[in-house]
């Protein structure tokens, strides 16, 4: 069963939530503060895990229903993924496999840190993308880079739509900006990173070099391992995000009139149309 699901004890439920209804609060903009109010005024918890589920399967099929209409990218409803609470994450999509007796069925679903993120169209928008990728081309393994060109992709659908439908970027009219870091300032967070990494090994190892105990060393020298391997992760991924972001965000949108056909195209294929200083439109 997935982390997520695990049941909490109740104590910890407690902490949990107040610990969730706090970062809203502290990350909470002015139209989000303006929700919270109204969802009070009417009775209702905001911060309940079971009203943020409805008001994210809500948004959720608001916004399939838009990308329909206006790119004719869409599911059915009863094929969207759920919405679920996680606290200890944040947005993000996944499909699990969840046991129904002695049987095992995939289920996809969007995981939500806080009412913020529902409340926010860019986020929803990039986890939707992620949906359809997974979706129109379950055949593709997932590839990290090519995965966030498509949910950097959904925040550009969504922008572009409710622009377009709406006159505003968000759902609630909160900032929908995304801001991709310049290539000069990616790096040098790169090297502050990797400084940092390096600067933290060597105080361990300072560390462990007065210590006669076998075990102990062995402790150490595993903890070095595992914060380099960390690092290295963390630092792959980030330029995976880097570049997925930088490639979805030179696509001319007015360029693709069959979306779906694009979230279906595989991983290779993606790669080598559009991720180049000149996209491939063509059969688009």
């Amino acid at each position: 069963m997935p982390e997520q699901f695990k049941e909490q004890p109740e104590d910890e439920k407690v902490k949990l939530y107040n610990e969730r209804r706090q970062r809203s609060i502290e990350t909470a903009d002015e139209n989000t503060k303006a929700f919270m109010e109204w969802a009070e005024g009417q009775g209702y918890d905001w911060n309940d895990e079971t009203f943020m589920r409805i008001m994210g399967k809500k948004f959720l099929c608001d916004m399939n229903q838009l990308f329909g209409k206006e790119y004719g990218l869409s599911v059915s409803a009863e094929n969207l993924p759920e919405v679920a609470v996680y606290d200890k994450g944040h947005a993000s999509f996944a499909k699990c496999m969840l046991k129904d007796g002695e049987e095992e069925k995939p289920l996809d679903i969007i995981f939500i840190g806080r009412i913020n993120e529902i409340l926010n169209g860019n986020t929803m928008g990039e986890e939707l993308a992620h949906f359809y990728r997974c979706h129109f081309e379950p055949q593709s393994e997932e590839e990290l880079i090519t995965s966030e060109f498509f949910g950097f992709l959904g925040k550009r659908l969504w922008e572009k739509a409710s622009q377009k439908e709406f006159g505003f970027l968000d759902l609630l009219k909160s900032d929908a900006e995304h801001v991709i870091e310049s290539k000069k300032d990616f790096l040098k967070a790169k090297r502050a990173m990797k400084k940092a990494t390096d600067f933290y090994i060597l105080e361990i190892k300072k560390s462990s070099e007065d210590i006669d105990f076998t075990e102990a060393k062995e402790f150490y020298q595993q903890m070095i391992k595992e914060v380099e391997e960390n690092s290295k992760k963390f630092r792959r991924d980030n330029v995976a995000h880097q570049r997925g972001y930088e490639m979805a965000l030179k696509i001319d949108m007015d360029k693709i009139h069959n979306w779906k056909k694009l979230f279906s195209l595989p991983n290779e294929e993606v790669r080598k149309r559009f991720f180049t200083d000149k996209p491939d439109y063509s059969g688009l």
